[in-house]
């Protein structure tokens, strides 16, 4: 049932204005809607029938929340395609039930338990987050009355053909105000202006259409409703210096806004800004962080977001980064090697390599458009040098350990890769001078010479460890978040919807 539900979802993104009633895509996509509708209520009758429907016990079909959603979803289904092949008339109002459609890949979660997790973890945090959501409404709703009574109707406007205009051009007194902008039913004479009276300069008379209102601009507060839209949209940061650059213009209702009219209102938007979006955002992140660690030690210090067998993992990976020896390499007995030995296995060594791998990230950001031939030159026998300081710690290492004990080291083989690549790059370049796609390839994988650094910094390696371990959970947060965002697509993309 898991490939039948994958397939439905696909089936969903196929489903746009283009597939009409009578056509091709749209005949297919109705058959389709029919095969997967019969296919989910077997699935649901198969269901019924096994657990039974209420009465037989806690794992009774009616008794899972997962079911009732399926249920849903199905009843719906079957009930849109049932009026659509007996009644004949229009049904658009019934096809606004097609939506629930994209409820079909929340039926995954369902399945696949990395996600289940993810979503029960979710609904547990519920609670505390909805604290959270009755203090920031009390905050919107003090701002939003704040703002109706700073700019209720002020954000109304005098413009012509969409466009804002400067009273400093059009009257000598430099303002206009509703009663100038209707009078002579929008056609206005102008014969003279504030700036041009300035500077003494006749103004020829010529003719301009105005009408007032908002000129498109919904971001008002004419009234608390509003009001609230508005700052919901700000608290997401879209835009919401615009809408403090128009208030900014504001002057009294009925009059036009004019440039830089109301300056320290700009108060309000960045105290808003640091209350309602930062600090409330800061206040859930941390109510959620709080209730997962209060349901993990209730837990036993098992993780909210990871399955049994994911879990068991995790514990395993940490038990052997505990308990993993450290790699002891003997002494060799030749004199050349054993020297090599002493020299590459040192501290010393590893110290001044994290400085040359330093050395070597600072010279490649010096890389930029409009290079003079010097500058590339210099950096082009900078890079050789490095890649020449690389082949010798490679050539230490390996006769220090061995080309079996050296290639048995994950670092030492990924070294290896890296130098290889940095003298293929560095031949190619002296080899010709046509940029080809491998040699862009090749100096592009220079930046893994930065990974050289993890295993010479504890640090680093401790966190490219922990980002290891993370990934199992982040991998089903991110199933749940593709999942919602599939399901949001799909209900404002049905034709239906």
């Amino acid at each position: 049932m898991l490939v039948v539900i994958v397939a439905a979802s696909l089936a969903l993104c196929f489903d746009d204005a283009s597939a009409v009633e009578g056509s091709t895509k749209g005949r297919v996509l109705y058959i389709l809607d029919i095969v997967f509708c019969a296919l989910f209520g077997i699935e649901a009758l198969l269901k019924i029938l096994a657990y039974g429907l209420i009465f037989n016990g806690p794992h009774s079909y009616m008794r899972s929340g997962w079911n009732l959603l399926d249920l849903l979803v199905v009843s719906v289904q079957v009930l849109v395609l049932v009026l659509e092949a007996v009644i004949s008339t229009d049904l658009t109002w019934l096809r606004a039930f097609q939506a629930v459609r994209a409820l079909r890949p929340i039926r995954v979660a369902a399945r696949i338990e990395g996600i289940r997790v993810v979503v029960v973890a979710l609904g547990l945090t519920l609670p505390a987050v909805s604290e959270v959501i009755l203090v920031a409404s009390l905050f919107y709703f003090i701002f939003a009355v704040l703002g109706v009574e700073l700019f209720m109707g002020k954000f109304f406007l005098c413009s012509s053909d969409g466009e804002q205009l400067n009273p400093y051009y059009l009257v000598p007194s430099g303002n206009i105000n509703r009663t100038w902008c209707e009078a002579n039913d929008g056609s206005q004479t102008i014969t003279s202006s504030y700036y041009h009276s300035q500077i003494g300069v006749a103004v020829p008379p010529w003719t301009l259409d105005t009408q007032w209102g908002s000129n498109g601009v919904l971001n008002r507060f004419d009234n608390v409703i509003m009001a609230i839209w508005v700052l919901i949209q700000m608290a997401t940061l879209e835009n919401w210096a615009e809408v403090m650059y128009q208030a900014m213009q504001t002057t009294q209702v009925n009059e036009q806004p004019l440039q830089g009219a109301n300056d320290s209102v700009a108060i309000y938007f960045v105290v808003f800004i640091i209350f309602c979006s930062f600090f409330i955002l800061n206040l859930v992140i941390g109510v959620s962080i709080d209730k997962f660690n209060r349901l993990k030690k209730a837990r036993g210090g098992r993780s909210l977001l990871l399955t049994d067998r994911q879990q068991d993992w995790l514990t395993i990976q940490r038990m052997m980064a505990t308990t993993k020896p450290k790699a002891r390499y003997p002494v060799p007995s030749n004199a050349l090697r054993r020297a090599c030995y002493h020299v590459a296995l040192s501290n010393t060594f590893d110290k001044a390599m994290v400085l040359v791998i330093i050395a070597n990230i600072v010279t490649m950001c010096m890389t930029h458009e409009g290079m003079s031939e010097r500058w590339k030159s210099s950096l082009m026998i900078a890079d050789v040098v490095f890649t020449g300081i690389y082949v010798v710690e490679m050539g230490l290492k390996q006769a220090a350990l061995g080309f079996k004990a050296y290639f048995q080291d994950a670092w030492c083989i990924f070294d290896f890769i890296v130098v290889v690549t940095s003298v293929a790059g560095v031949i190619l370049d002296y080899s010709t001078t046509t940029d080809m796609s491998v040699i862009v390839l090749l100096r592009v994988l220079r930046v893994l010479r930065i990974i050289k650094l993890i295993p010479k910094a504890r640090g680093l390696q401790m966190l490219m460890t922990t980002l290891l371990w993370s990934l199992p959970a982040l991998g089903n947060v991110a199933a749940v978040l593709l999942m919602f965002m599939f399901i949001y697509v799909s209900c404002c993309g049905l034709p239906g919807a």
